[in-house]
C-alpha cells in the first residue's frame, strides 16, 4: 500500500501539540475517542486486533518494520527530534499512533465458547496494574476482562504500554457492579471472589473448570459488599509469612488465573 505523508519538522506543531494532549488528558481521549499507542509490536496487535488507526506518525531513521500495511486516515513523517520529544519509550521502533476506542459495553461482550474464563475487577485505580493483568490474562489465554466501576480509563497510556500488546488480545467490558453482577447470573457463572478472609476457601481446592468468573478488589480495601453475595464463592490465597498481609493485584490476579489453565489444561 502507497501512502502520502505530511511532514512535520516542528514539536510546536499542532498536531503534536494534540497527540501530547491526548497522552495526558484523560477528557480529550473520551471527548474525541482517541488513544495514543507507541511503538510497531503493539500498533501492529491492535491493528490485526480490529482498531482503526486515525493517524501514524513515524520516523524514518527509526522505523525497523515495513509499515505499509498499516491503514491509517493520516500519516506524518516526523524528524528524529519531534520524535524524541513526543516518544516516552526510547525503544519505541519509531511508530506512535492515534487509535479510535471500540465500545466497551459488557452487553456487547462476545464469549467465544461454551465455558469461558472470565476475570472481574472491580475499581481498579492503578492503569499498570490493569496493563499488567492484561498482559498475564492474553498469556493464559482467559476469554474476556469485566472492570466494573473503575477509577481510571483504560485507554490510559501507562495499561497500553504494562500490557505489552495485551490490551488488543483480551476482550474487554467496562461497567457498574450491579451490571456485571446480573451479567454473571444470567449467563449462569460460577463466580469465585478474592477476599482476605480466614473463613474463605483456599483457591486451589476449587473447580475452575466450567464457566468460572474470577473477582478481585483493590490491594487497599478489597472487595465491596457488592461481591459479598451467598451464590458466590469466597476464596483466598494463602500467606504464612508475618511481613505484608496483601498481595499486590496483578500477582494475585496472575495466581489465580494460572490455577484456572492448570485445571482446565489437564481436563
Amino acid at each position: 500500500m502507497a501512502f502520502s505523508a505530511h511532514q512535520i519538522s516542528s514539536s510546536t506543531n499542532e498536531k503534536i501539540k494534540h497527540l501530547s494532549q491526548l497522552s495526558r488528558k484523560a477528557a480529550l481521549r473520551n471527548k474525541e475517542q482517541l488513544f495514543v499507542v507507541e511503538g510497531f509490536r503493539e500498533i501492529n496487535r491492535a491493528y490485526q486486533s480490529g482498531f482503526d488507526i486515525y493517524q501514524l506518525f513515524y520516523c524514518k531513521g527509526l522505523l525497523d518494520h515495513s509499515i505499509k500495511h498499516l491503514a491509517a486516515d493520516q500519516y506524518y513523517e516526523v524528524n528524529r527530534k519531534v520524535y524524541e520529544k513526543i516518544a516516552y519509550r526510547q525503544k519505541s521502533q519509531g511508530l506512535i499512533a492515534t487509535l479510535k476506542m471500540k465500545s466497551n459495553r459488557l452487553d456487547e461482550l462476545q464469549l467465544s465458547h461454551q465455558n469461558p474464563l472470565v476475570l472481574v475487577l472491580e475499581s481498579p485505580e492503578k492503569p499498570g496494574n490493569i496493563g499488567a493483568l492484561l498482559r498475564t490474562a492474553a498469556a493464559a489465554d482467559i476469554d474476556a476482562m469485566i472492570i466494573t466501576n473503575p477509577k481510571t480509563g483504560i485507554y490510559n497510556a501507562n495499561c497500553i504500554r504494562a500490557s505489552l500488546g495485551g490490551f488488543f488480545a483480551i476482550p474487554i467490558a467496562v461497567c457498574s457492579n450491579e451490571i456485571c453482577i446480573d451479567f454473571l447470573r444470567q449467563h449462569q457463572f460460577q463466580v469465585y471472589t478474592a477476599l482476605i478472609d480466614e473463613n474463605a476457601a483456599d483457591y486451589d481446592q476449587q473447580n475452575y473448570q466450567g464457566k468460572t468468573a474470577i473477582v478481585l478488589g483493590t490491594e487497599a480495601e478489597g472487595l465491596s459488599d457488592n461481591w459479598l453475595q451467598d451464590d458466590f464463592q469466597p476464596i483466598q490465597l494463602p500467606m504464612p509469612g508475618k511481613v505484608v498481609d496483601s498481595l499486590n493485584l496483578s500477582v494475585s490476579g496472575g495466581i489465580l488465573m494460572y490455577e484456572a489453565i492448570r485445571q482446565r489444561m489437564t481436563k
